[in-house]
């Protein structure tokens, strides 16, 4: 058995080789005459595959998963058209959502023989097929997912039209907020995994939401698509990054960890349907669907 220290080197390697790999991309797209979005698409996708080869490699999905959080703040340095206050301020959130979510993985994960549950079901279920499925649906799929949302940082780094103003340091003030509104869901679930002392949701953020730490991702795209909008409002198609993300969340994320719940811990599966989605406001009634 690999041990945890060992296994971050090889996954250390693996995103410093495609972080490579993709900037000497991007380089050479724009060289040809692609323009920058087109050049950081093609530079993604190589990214990707460096990385789907070393889940292919060590036979492990998992090894992708850093890469929702990995990736982000260095197309943020690569977009930086100047050192401005929107732009700075911009990197600086980008950073401090990366590392946090960087390390909330990195303390969780228990190394190579670790691999996250729905990639076991997959395999399960696909079999022979299994890679495939991983490559274009658990490694490509979220790489897209990841640009589109990027989209908004992109634009008020290096394709800004207006001036810094209202929306946005609302937009980076939404962004804050949702980085701490992840972090305090991560430590309480943190804790609880640790101690179970009480059940998850008896107080705290979790008896607030059903995923806390979803809402808190999810008010961190919407929170960069405010300062791009503001930075590039001719750029309106950069919507579909929050719009994405936060349908990906509703309608896979959520209902994936809902019915694992249900069907492994039906009656906090319950208690679970108390808490809603979204808005506190709104209540959900209890559905006993075990």
């Amino acid at each position: 058995m690999m041990g945890k220290a060992r296994s971050l080197f090889i996954v250390f390697v693996a995103y410093l080789l495609a972080l490579l790999c993709a900037y000497f991309t991007a380089e050479w797209l724009q060289q040809l005459g692609h323009g920058f979005l087109w050049a950081l698409a093609g530079a993604d996708l190589v990214c990707t595959l460096v990385v789907f080869a070393f889940t292919y490699a060590f036979k492990n999905t998992s090894i992708y998963d850093p890469y929702w959080s990995v990736i982000p703040p260095f197309i943020a340095i690569y977009s930086m058209e100047s050192w401005d206050t929107r732009s700075a301020l911009v990197l600086a959130v980008v950073w401090l959502w990366g590392l946090r979510l960087t390390w909330n993985w990195v303390r969780r994960w228990r190394g190579m023989q670790d691999i996250d549950w729905r990639y076991r079901d997959y395999e399960k279920r696909t079999g022979k097929w299994f890679w495939l499925v991983s490559f274009f649906g658990l490694q490509l799929v979220p790489t897209i997912v990841v640009f589109l949302a990027c989209l908004p940082l992109v634009v008020s780094l290096k394709f800004a039209e207006a001036d810094f103003g209202v929306f946005g340091m609302t937009g980076v003030a939404l962004a804050v907020v949702a980085v701490w509104l992840a972090w305090k869901a991560d430590q309480e679930l943190w804790a609880f995994l640790k101690n179970k002392r009480e059940k998850l949701g008896a107080k705290g953020l979790w008896a607030i939401w059903r995923f806390p730490n979803y809402i808190g991702e999810v008010l961190f795209w919407w929170g960069l698509f405010l300062i791009g909008i503001e930075a590039a409002p001719s750029h309106w198609q950069i919507l579909i990054g929050p719009a994405v993300m936060t349908a990906l969340f509703h309608f896979i994320s959520m209902p994936l960890m809902e019915e694992r719940h249900r069907l492994k811990r039906p009656e906090y599966y319950r208690e679970l349907l108390l808490r809603p989605r979204w808005i506190p406001a709104f209540r959900s009634s209890v559905k006993d669907k075990c």
